[in-house]
């Protein structure tokens, strides 16, 4: 298993893009398929982003790529919503996917924090100092 797949905030992305690509299957969605297309389409790049940026050689180049996802969680939500206005998706759908999308975004935030905590850099620079001084 890759490292991304560990990650919760992975999962919940994945199941998120599994859960749209179900939804979009509604006949609904058969009058526009390029707003299914859209909708899918980002739900996968929100996934991708966050195993991208695990697994990038940089802390600036991780960050972006979640901040990116986050940005496509903003995407995502403007979509559902215009699905919705357009009658091609219920209520309810609609507000399990901003609930699910809110959940991600969350722990997408949680995992940005953790990246660029100060002391975490401080203990990652001092076990390098170590090992260095070790051979």
């Amino acid at each position: 298993m890759s490292y991304f797949e560990d990650l919760k905030v992975w999962q919940k992305a994945r199941d998120l893009a599994v859960r749209i690509h179900r939804i979009t299957k509604t006949k609904g969605f058969d009058t526009d398929p390029e707003l299914r297309s859209c909708l899918r389409r980002v739900s996968v790049d929100v996934a991708c982003q966050i195993a991208d940026g695990s697994v990038r050689g940089s802390e600036k180049a991780s960050l972006v790529a979640y901040f990116n996802a986050k940005g496509l969680l903003a995407q995502l939500d403007t979509l559902a919503e215009l699905s919705h206005m357009l009658g091609q998706m219920d209520e309810s759908p609609r507000d399990v996917l901003r609930q699910e999308s809110e959940t991600v975004a969350k722990m997408l935030s949680g995992l940005i924090k953790a990246q660029s905590d100060p002391e975490r850099k401080g203990r990652r620079a001092a076990a390098a100092a170590q090992g260095a001084a070790s051979y």
